[in-house]
């Protein structure tokens, strides 16, 4: 097991640091604090690049996520035998606190926000870190010797099958359905990544259905340790009127409601933090009212579990915009089942031809558009009052846009567009 004693040990020569990102500089910035000299290695002209003869100058490798266990300079340190860690590995070594990891296909970010807010409620020093977008690193000094601190930790399944030695005391694992197969390969590659986390848990861990399904599925047994929720299982009331009160955040809520029980925070905490939260940007939200048509932002999408998700929100079919970048799925076989649920399709992005094929086979009325801006003027060629228009891509963002935030602000400026235009008009 590592410990800080060796790691310090490792620490009298300069850590090599893989990522000049936001991870990267948070694990400098830490050292630094340590009176740890690092060097930056990066994949751009204005940082070092790593050569065979740089190896020699470190004991110890701490990487970024963006760094797969399979990249080039991550084999390099591996074949030299140097200590390399993660930066989630690394943090934790350092973490006096509880530790607690949230892990999913869909749903990750909104529990780990909720479950922090929860524990800030209750008085506790909560910080949510890992892939919500804080390094674990950025808060090893705030936190100070505190033992009482709680360390929320959002972990994809590109930082989980990395772990060393990162051993949390709790573990949610909210769902489980295809994604990442771009980098994984397969699903069973991408689903034995996270459930290498869940074995690392310490005192408990709470699963969904889907993840119970899967397991016996490959005819493993559930660990003892872990406690399915569901429905059935766990029957707290989700409040009404709640950002939790409907598919798919319902299930987040009985996972993270479950846990706080456990960590023994009162049922009034949670409900009264329930009444004021709010979801994160872009998950499954109602922008706009305009001439009886309701508009529906849920660019957070990237997957097709949490598109399937969206649709299950709604009673009647819905003009459907979506598409983007693959990553590996098989749009025949996700679409199955769905013509039911979907009045018209408008296709976007790199998919959209395999998108076009599935539609067919599926009979789904649907069509591909060069943009998000020709699929959004077609959408309002097409639907009439006491329609639905929902903008649920269930792809990655990164052939037309920058990342989901960038793809849903722009579907809303769209949307509110509709209403200066009226404003416009009557003025």
């Amino acid at each position: 097991m590592i410990t800080q004693a060796n790691i310090f040990r490792k620490m009298q020569k300069p850590v090599g640091v893989l990522g000049a990102g936001i991870t990267g500089r948070a694990i400098c910035r830490f050292l630094e604090i340590q009176e740890v000299s690092t060097k930056i290695y990066a994949q751009d002209s204005t940082h070092f690049s790593l050569k065979d003869q740089s190896l020699r100058e470190h004991d110890l490798f701490i990487f970024s996520p963006g760094f797969t266990l399979e990249h080039p300079w991550v084999k390099k340190v591996k074949t030299a035998k140097i200590t390399f860690l993660s930066e989630l590995d690394f943090a934790s070594i350092f973490w006096k606190g509880n530790l607690i990891a949230i892990t999913g296909t869909n749903g990750k970010t909104t529990t780990t926000t909720f479950i922090n807010n929860v524990l800030q409620n209750s008085g506790y020093s909560s910080y949510a870190v890992g892939n919500i977008g804080t390094p674990f690193c950025n808060i090893l000094e705030c936190a100070g010797e505190d033992t009482n601190a709680y360390a929320i930790c959002e972990v994809s399944s590109f930082q989980a099958e990395q772990l060393v030695s990162f051993f949390p005391d709790y573990v949610i694992w909210t769902n489980f359905t295809c994604d990442h197969l771009d980098r994984h390969k397969t699903i069973e590659n991408y689903f034995s990544a996270k459930l290498k986390l869940l074995k690392k848990t310490q005192k408990k861990a709470f699963i969904g259905q889907d993840v119970t399904d899967f397991i016996t599925s490959k005819g493993d047994i559930i660990p003892e340790f872990c406690e399915l929720i569901n429905e059935s299982s766990y029957k707290y009331p989700i409040p009404l009127n709640s950002p939790f009160d409907s598919p798919p955040q319902d299930e987040n809520y009985r996972m993270a409601h479950r846990l706080l029980a456990e960590l023994g925070v009162s049922a009034k905490t949670i409900e009264r933090t329930v009444a004021r939260f709010k979801l994160p940007p872009h998950r499954l939200k109602k922008i706009l009212e305009w001439e009886g048509i309701t508009f529906w932002n849920d660019s957070k999408s990237t997957n097709w579990g949490a598109t399937l998700g969206a649709f299950s929100h709604f009673t009647e079919p819905v003009h459907w915009i979506g598409g983007g970048s693959s990553k590996g799925e098989d749009p025949e076989r996700l679409l199955s089942g769905l013509e039911k649920k979907i009045k018209y399709a408008y296709l976007i992005g790199e998919v959209s031809d395999k998108l076009s094929v599935a539609c067919q086979t599926s009979q789904i009325s649907s069509q591909q558009y060069p943009n998000l801006e020709s699929a959004f003027k077609a959408c309002l060629e097409k639907a009439v009052s006491g329609d639905i228009i929902l903008f649920s891509p269930g792809f990655a963002s990164f052939d037309q846009f920058q990342n989901y935030s960038h793809r849903g602000n722009y579907f809303e400026n769209l949307v509110l567009g509709l209403k200066k235009e009226d404003s416009k008009v009557n003025n």
